[in-house]
């Protein structure tokens, strides 16, 4: 006897199917939430003297030119001086907004989890 006819003759199906959405829908909700918090930490400031220079930042960016172009070709690359409440005078700090989780993957599987040294920040879009 198959095993749909025993679980239907046994008044089972109906519990096993709920069981089986209960489970994907679980998981579906870990996927989901994995991807906000690790969202969350990547938009958390770093500390200034975690940040570089301006002169540090420009000059990083000018050295790794193609990988920039190739994260501005995902997102939106911009550049705060003095950190970007103002609050670190002399320093620079990186901001990406992308607009899909694939975007910052591929970002992430770019740069890593620094910009060649310096922090970064990213913002979904």
């Amino acid at each position: 006897m198959r095993l749909i006819e025993k679980l239907t003759s046994i008044g089972m199906l109906p519990l096993v199917v709920i069981l089986i959405f209960v489970i994907g829908a679980g998981w579906a909700v870990m996927i989901v939430a994995s991807d906000f918090y690790q969202m969350g930490i990547d938009a958390k400031p770093a500390p200034c003297d975690q940040l570089p220079t301006v002169e540090e930042l420009e000059k990083v960016m000018a050295e790794n030119k193609e990988i920039v172009e190739q994260i501005k070709d995902l997102a939106f690359v911009d550049v705060f001086r003095d950190g970007s409440d103002g609050n670190c005078p002399g320093k620079a700090e990186i901001f990406i907004r992308y607009g899909t989780v694939f975007q910052r993957n591929k970002i992430k599987n770019l740069i890593g989890d620094t910009f060649f040294g310096y922090p970064y920040r990213m913002f979904n879009v």
